[in-house]
């Protein structure tokens, strides 16, 4: 399956790039203008950190919805342009946006109870995108569906999201280290030899850091390359199960 993940992930990479970049810049850009300058201003920076997660929340999912269209089309054999897949995740996008914001306060209150609970609803949850997006379900179908299809499998699928989670991350926050770095680098020198008194080097710096972040945000789409490829087997395996359970049926009649 991480075969499989990695192709898809690459040729989602190469046909969705443009709907990308128009879902994570414009976030990212927010996000760091709401970055305070004071290093030591944490109430600020805290405020800045948590209106990025609900521009994520709000906006984000679009590029969910266009990896779940284009992992889906993409095993069909169907060859949709990364235009028509944005238009069908905006389609979705209200009822996506309500099922996480139901799963959400699900997550978190059970999370303030006790951890272990918020954990397994977690789990529970983990399908609730391509139920809606590919199964075209509501809010509250969706997240029922979803438990329904992890029930039996909860433990692989939190391997399986704890795999994919943690290694996307992992990746993209060297990634994004490494470009914030060059970046910081390229800031000073320019402050030394190009843009000597300019603002030139500050917006180029900045630049450099909306660039590290949407990198980062591309990166960690593979996680939801990899549940989406997931959820599509299961899918497909449940598919077989019920065939062959008419086929046998019809059998026994005969």
């Amino acid at each position: 399956m991480l075969k499989e993940s990695m192709h898809r992930y690459w040729r989602m990479i190469a046909k969705t790039w443009p709907v990308l970049l128009l879902v994570f810049v414009p976030i990212e850009i927010v996000y760091i203008a709401l970055i305070p300058d004071d290093p030591e201003a944490p109430q600020a920076y805290m405020t800045s950190q948590k209106w990025g997660n609900i521009l994520y929340c709000v906006f984000g999912i679009l590029a969910d919805a266009v990896v779940y269209r284009f992992v889906a089309a993409d095993r069909a054999n169907r060859s949709l342009s990364c235009w028509r897949l944005m238009a069908e995740g905006c389609s979705a996008w209200g009822r996506l946006f309500k099922a996480n914001l139901i799963s959400s306060v699900v997550i978190f209150f059970l999370l303030l109870c006790l951890v272990v609970p918020g954990i397994v609803w977690c789990v529970f949850y983990a399908f609730t995108t391509g139920c809606v997006v590919i199964g075209g379900l509501g809010p509250v179908k969706a997240l029922e569906e979803s438990k329904r299809m992890v029930k039996g499998r909860w433990w692989v699928t939190f391997w399986m999201m704890l795999g994919l989670y943690g290694m996307s991350y992992v990746v993209g926050i060297l990634a994004s280290i490494a470009v914030e770095e060059v970046s910081v680098w390229l800031y000073f020198l320019s402050l030394d030899f190009i843009f000597p008194e300019s603002d030139a080097a500050g917006i180029a710096c900045n630049a450099g850091f909306v660039a590290a972040e949407v990198l980062m945000d591309i990166i960690c789409l593979f996680a939801r390359v990899g549940m989406a490829v997931f959820y599509l087997r299961l899918v497909a395996t449940r598919q077989e199960d019920v065939r062959e359970g008419a086929t046998g049926l019809v059998a026994c009649m005969s």
